[in-house]
């Protein structure tokens, strides 16, 4: 499977890493990463969104975070059909990012999954390997 992991901490990745073996894992930290490998890829099987992330530009009014939220935004808005994973898994920590990323996939016609971050060791064994 093509995987595409949106997380910005080390030992997260790491575990993703550990149980993901044998996928081809496309890992990123920042919301343009995460763009340009929607842009670079045919299609991802899974994608996994996390809120908060240490992604911080500058603009005109000083600077300007950017989460996983952003990248739910540009896959609505932007994504072909046929460029639309099969899976979303937002996992999340932060409750009211997550439920906004969920709004918006939902609003896209995605059909994502909510899988905090301590949970997901259990779902990847169960739905992924």
């Amino acid at each position: 499977m093509r995987i595409l992991i949106l997380e910005d901490d080390l030992e997260r990745m790491d575990t993703f890493n550990r149980l993901l073996k044998g996928h081809r894992i496309v890992h990123v930290s920042t919301v343009f990463d995460a763009i340009q490998a929607f842009k670079r890829e045919p299609r991802f099987d899974v994608v996994f969104l996390d809120h908060d992330l240490n992604d911080v530009v500058p603009n005109m009014y000083g600077y300007d975070e950017r989460t996983g939220k952003h990248v739910a935004i540009f896959m609505v808005k932007y994504l072909m059909p046929d460029k639309k994973p099969k899976k979303v898994v937002v996992h999340s920590m932060n409750d009211e990012g997550a439920r906004g990323i969920m709004s918006i996939l939902n609003s896209g016609e995605f059909q994502p999954r909510r899988v905090p971050f301590t949970e997901i060791v259990p779902y990847l064994k169960s739905e992924l390997l």
